[in-house]
């Protein structure tokens, strides 16, 4: 069994805060799944440094709890029927660390990590990385009545590196407002790196990322609401998903392009437009195997939009936490919906893309 240690941390100054802090969700946030993110990061490092990872890691921790406020607490339902993140002041967020770099060759090395690319396989067991029950999909605990606290992290120190684990519930934060609380924790640690005793360059924060009003709307007297229907079971026979993270060389990428605009130019065609039809015509290839659908079948086609960038007089922070994403689905658009027949083979890369 690996070392590991577990660090209850607070938020920097969390004496002098309120004894209760509640953070309602957003018309947005009710959108997503409710469910875990977890990502990875990894960092190559000499023996020499590792040592001085540990304190650097819980100070910038503290400090981006500080900030990141909706980190801190759990995920609870409302008196008036909404819900929020819940901070008490007391609260601690985890912070677990492990040492599998003492384990000898029994898990791979930053170097065995690299040459696979970084792919989830080469990790195996993703149980060994994470915060349990914080990995990522669709379970119990995630759900409101469970309380899901809002945050974890872990560090697994491996042979010439570390692997760490972010994790926190989609309610926190959409894939954008995790990259902002991501790169206030870099800065954070990079200032107290360069000076740990005393920490200079420390970047600032916009308390009005955690401001959520311009994508709220007040809840509806009591009388206008009405119960929603209830969910559907899930299908029997749903896979298990994953998350997958693409990378394509810029070369690969002109080459892609330029197989799926059309022959006569009528029309524009970017290079994401272009990676997107690719990934949808080879994962329904690979679906149509496990589910044996019908031909003839209308397929659905959904991506996340950041909606950050759309926001003006005045702009919300860059940095702006939460769900601030829309959904644009098939269904939804002027082009006609396309079959699984033509997803998979017979419409050109061309349809697809446009």
């Amino acid at each position: 069994m690996p070392r590991q240690e577990v660090l209850e941390l607070h938020p920097i100054g969390w004496e002098s805060d309120p004894p209760d802090e509640f953070l309602n969700l957003s018309l947005l946030d009710y959108c997503v799944g409710q469910v875990y993110c977890n990502y990875a990061l990894f960092f190559k490092l000499s023996d020499a440094d590792k040592p001085k990872v540990i304190p650097v890691l819980k100070h910038g921790l503290e400090i981006t709890l500080s900030q990141c406020r909706q980190l801190c607490g759990r995920l609870e339902e409302l008196p008036d029927g909404g819900m929020c993140l819940h901070k008490k002041r007391e609260d601690t967020v985890q912070l677990h660390l492990q040492w599998l770099d003492e384990e000898g060759d029994r898990y791979p090395s930053f170097e065995d990590l690299e040459k696979r690319h970084f792919v989830s396989q080469a990790l195996g067991n993703i149980d060994t990385w994470c915060v349990a029950p914080m990995t990522y999909g669709e379970k119990p605990e995630a759900e409101p009545a469970s309380k899901p606290k809002a945050a974890a992290f872990k560090a697994n120190f491996i042979r010439g590196g570390l692997v760490f684990m972010m994790h926190h519930h989609h309610t926190c934060n959409d894939v954008m407002g995790w990259a902002g609380e991501l790169h206030q924790l870099a800065e954070n640690c990079a200032a107290l790196w360069a000076s740990p005793d005393n920490p200079t360059g420390l970047p600032p924060w916009d308390p009005a990322c955690l401001d959520r009003s311009r994508i709220s709307r007040p809840n509806p007297p009591e009388d206008q609401r009405i119960d929603g229907p209830v969910p559907p079971l899930k299908h029997p026979d749903h896979k298990l998903g994953q998350w997958l993270l693409f990378h394509l060389p810029k070369s690969k990428s002109a080459e892609l392009k330029k197989l799926a605009s059309p022959v006569d130019e009528s029309y524009w065609i970017s290079s994401y437009d272009a990676y997107m039809a690719y990934i949808w015509r080879i994962l329904t290839k690979h679906r149509a195997k496990f589910f044996k659908s019908d031909p003839k079948l209308k397929l659905l086609w959904g991506e996340a939009v950041d909606m950050r960038r759309r926001f003006h007089d005045p702009p919300v922070p860059e940095r702006i936490q939460g769900n601030v994403v829309f959904v644009a689905l098939s269904t939804q658009s002027s082009v006609p919906e396309l079959t699984l027949e033509e997803v998979v083979s017979e419409a050109p890369l061309s349809k697809l893309a446009w």
